[in-house]
């Protein structure tokens, strides 16, 4: 996302209640910094968080987040710890 572009902030996030922004989407911290995916439903944010987490990164949350005014990200409360890894259709070559 470019600086200043806020269009996937608008579609995947809402304010809450408490001045947090929930967040439709998936992160991880690799190395101290934060990946924050957001996407629609099948749009590989928790492949991309599999992938990372192959590589070191920590999941933070998957599927939705809580995000604080300083920048902060969160696993909602209650929110399962583990990432949900779908089956996907595929074809496999007969030999």
């Amino acid at each position: 996302m470019a600086t200043g572009d806020t269009s996937l902030l608008t579609a995947y996030c809402s304010p809450t209640p408490d001045g947090r922004v929930f967040c439709r989407g998936t992160a991880v911290c690799l190395n101290g910094q934060g990946l924050l995916a957001l996407g629609p439903s099948g749009s590989g944010k928790s492949r991309l968080a599999l992938e990372l987490m192959a590589l070191g990164a920590s999941l933070v949350a998957d599927d939705g987040v809580l995000m604080t005014e300083d920048g902060k990200v969160t696993r909602p409360k209650g929110a399962p710890r583990l990432i949900e890894a779908r089956e996907s259709a595929c074809s496999i070559p007969s030999r």
